[in-house]
């Protein structure tokens, strides 16, 4: 039964983003090679060899997003699935939250990074529609919320 809910709700969530146009390029279609990665995890629960890799040449430069842009991009590109203070809704929240603790203590920020890049479950990948510094900025953001 409760796998049967956790399917029902990714389901509602990837037509909510789907609805919403939630980080899908103009048209709302995906990247050709997306369903792919998706059928990836779905048949083997892991991601391809070389996308942690990937994830990690476009962070090489480190940290170094600037919050204050990063909010105007969370505003923007994720408030309608995280929430407007980042307490989640559709996504979950990036504050500590009951017994769950803040994004940046549940995440490494390349981690964290990495599911921006390259999403994870309902969440889209921004790779193609945010530059890498963006990608910094808006962690650097979430990673600031408490």
């Amino acid at each position: 039964m409760r796998k049967a809910a956790l399917v029902a709700m990714a389901a509602l969530c990837a037509l909510a983003l789907a609805a919403a146009g939630c980080g899908s390029p103009a048209g709302g279609q995906q990247p050709a090679d997306q369903g792919q990665q998706t059928a990836d995890r779905v048949a083997g629960g892991q991601q391809p060899a070389d996308q942690g890799q990937q994830t990690a040449d476009r962070v090489a430069g480190g940290p170094g997003g600037d919050p204050a842009n990063g909010r105007n991009i969370y505003a923007s590109r994720c408030a309608a699935c995280h929430g407007a203070d980042g307490a989640g809704g559709i996504g979950p929240a990036f504050v500590a939250k009951g017994r769950n603790p803040a994004v940046a203590d549940r995440l490494s920020e390349a981690d964290h990074i990495k599911v921006v890049t390259d999403g994870r479950n309902a969440m889209p990948a921004f790779k193609s529609q945010l530059s890498d510094q963006e990608i910094k900025d808006v962690v650097a953001y979430e990673r600031s919320l408490r």
